[in-house]
């Protein structure tokens, strides 16, 4: 769908992508931050895979990419399952952000502190770093090497 295919766009960007992520972070909001490189949240974001809650089925890409970022185990599971909602403490025990930031006034500041450690490097090394790291996700390590 054009909705998927506008998620992987970001995902595909050769650019890292940063998402600062607040308030109601919910379906198509996850969908969306799932396809991020560097995810970071206020401490009052609440995130749900609700979907399956409303009789739906996750369509966009939330049952294939988060996983692989936070794993395949008991948790993520029930979160898909019951599609009850979980806190910015919660998204970060699981890996699902990288940082809380110390508030919600805060949150861009300290995602563009993150961007501007990263542009601070080479754009070339940055660029392939992503690639690589996409490429890896979904290969062995092997495939990886070559």
């Amino acid at each position: 769908t054009e909705m998927q295919a506008a998620f992987t766009a970001l995902e595909e960007c050769p650019v890292p992508v940063v998402a600062a992520i607040h308030g109601a972070c919910v379906g198509a909001g996850i969908d969306m931050t799932c396809c991020a490189d560097v995810r970071i949240c206020s401490p009052n974001t609440v995130f749900s895979i609700r979907e399956a809650r409303l009789g739906l089925a996750a369509d966009v890409g939330t049952l294939q990419r988060f996983p692989k970022l936070v794993g395949f185990g008991s948790r993520v599971r029930e979160l898909c399952f019951t599609g009850e909602d979980f806190s910015s403490e919660d998204a970060l025990n699981i890996g699902f952000v990288s940082r809380i930031s110390k508030s919600e006034s805060q949150l861009l500041g300290e995602a563009n502190q993150i961007i501007s450690k990263i542009i601070a490097n080479s754009p070339v090394a940055v660029t392939v770093t992503k690639s690589s790291l996409n490429y890896s996700r979904d290969h062995t390590v092997r495939e990886g090497l070559e």
